[in-house]
């Protein structure tokens, strides 16, 4: 469980046999968005033979297969870690759960840029730009670029308000990584959406879903029910990662690179905040096996 002042690691080597597995987050901890740090190769490989299995469990509304080959094209193969999990895949399951209650295709409504569209395919989806012809409304993040400006968005959440719809946010973080700065991502669209007065289904971290997910996913890695005191969780985000490990009563690890030290403009809040509500078990400055 979390404590009132975290414990500062020198590495994870520190905490060498006292878990059993591993939920570890992908953007901020393993790469920025486009390149991955330094270490982390060591680090996954000294997780996985001293803590056992890695979960790998994103944010990002891709599914699992995007996620590894962008992983692996940054240098990171598939044997660093045992399994990845992503909002993208949760959201795929809340579709699939509309399809077969339909008893054939839906139509959505989507914010996104075309790449996004990849957590579709090969479902019985097809996407409207009309809000009233639509099954659901799906948002997974702002178009190519940084800019903040919400009123491009804005026709597009009007309709669906007036509509009725749930927003469908496939990504609850509000900033990510990329590059040198931080990236606007969909949970500034759940954000806004429900200051207009409309509802918004989270998929991701911190929520119980994707945690509990992610255990199932350890213990059949592990061949047995993982108790929640065997699991650590490792992220750099505290209204996502931790917050979520304080909920699901799991230890943690907070990053403190990543998402904390990247320039985000003026526009965009400092994340530390955070952490006045929700305080890590450990910290470590980024991820690596020892000091």
């Amino acid at each position: 469980m979390s404590v009132a002042e975290p414990i500062a690691l020198d590495g994870l080597a520190d905490l060498a046999g006292r878990y059993r597995g591993v939920i570890c987050d992908v953007w901020g901890v393993l790469h920025n968005g486009q390149r991955l740090y330094p270490g982390v190769g060591d680090a996954l490989a000294g997780l996985r033979a001293n803590m056992g299995p890695v979960v790998l469990l994103s944010n990002a509304p891709k599914s699992a297969r995007t996620i590894s080959s962008s992983i692996a094209a940054m240098g990171l193969p598939a044997t660093a870690y045992d399994r990845v999990m992503s909002s993208g895949s949760l959201v795929r399951d809340v579709l699939r759960t509309a399809i077969a209650k339909k008893g054939g295709p839906v139509r959505v409504l989507f914010i996104g840029k075309a790449g996004d569209r990849e957590i579709i395919e090969d479902l019985d989806v097809t996407v409207t730009d009309d809000a009233g012809a639509a099954d659901l409304f799906l948002a997974c993040g702002f178009d190519p670029g940084y800019s903040l400006d919400l009123a491009p968005y804005e026709p597009t959440l009007c309709a669906a308000l007036e509509v009725g719809h749930e927003m469908i946010c496939a990504n609850p973080d509000r900033w990510a990584p990329s590059g040198d700065r931080l990236a606007p991502c969909a949970g500034l669209f759940a954000d806004r959406y429900e200051t207009m007065g409309g509802r918004a289904l989270r998929c991701g971290k911190p929520f119980a879903e994707a945690f509990e997910a992610a255990i199932e996913a350890l213990s059949g890695l592990a061949d047995r029910p993982l108790t929640r005191r065997e699991i650590l969780v490792i992220g750099d985000g505290p209204e996502t990662d931790i917050a979520g490990a304080e909920r699901m009563g799991l230890d943690c690890v907070l990053i403190e690179s990543g998402l904390h030290s990247a320039p985000g403009g003026s526009a965009a809040p400092a994340p530390r905040p955070g952490l006045a509500r929700h305080r890590p078990t450990y910290t470590l400055e980024s991820l690596r096996w020892r000091g």
